[in-house]
């Protein structure tokens, strides 16, 4: 369990949508990485709206949403030490649990 937790905070990145077409068009796969760290408002954008679909009122296929708790693993990512992280949606706010992962262990996973 993590030790210390950090706010999920909202970023000044605006949300862009691309459109089912240019987002298949622009997707990326494993033969296609681009090595360069991802932005940390990019990771922060990502976890805000994780944490969007948690203050939603839960119909039946939601209900029990909140039993999990989701996880990332974050590896060149601006600002995060690497490792695996959990977040609290309920409270916005995420936390490292396990750190130390390197780029070999977490291609693995």
């Amino acid at each position: 369990m993590p030790q210390n937790w950090f706010p999920v905070r909202k970023t000044a990145e605006p949300i862009v949508s691309l459109g089912y077409v240019k987002s298949v068009l622009k997707r990326r796969s494993i033969r296609n990485f681009i090595a360069h760290p991802l932005p940390v408002d990019g990771i922060l954008k990502l976890l805000e709206f994780i944490c969007l679909a948690a203050g939603r009122n839960a119909d039946e296929g939601e209900a029990y949403a909140g039993c999990m708790t989701p996880g990332f693993l974050a590896l060149n990512i601006e600002g995060f030490d690497p490792g695996f992280y959990l977040l609290n949606r309920q409270k916005k706010i995420y936390g490292l649990a396990t750190d130390g992962l390197s780029g070999e262990k977490t291609a693995r996973v």
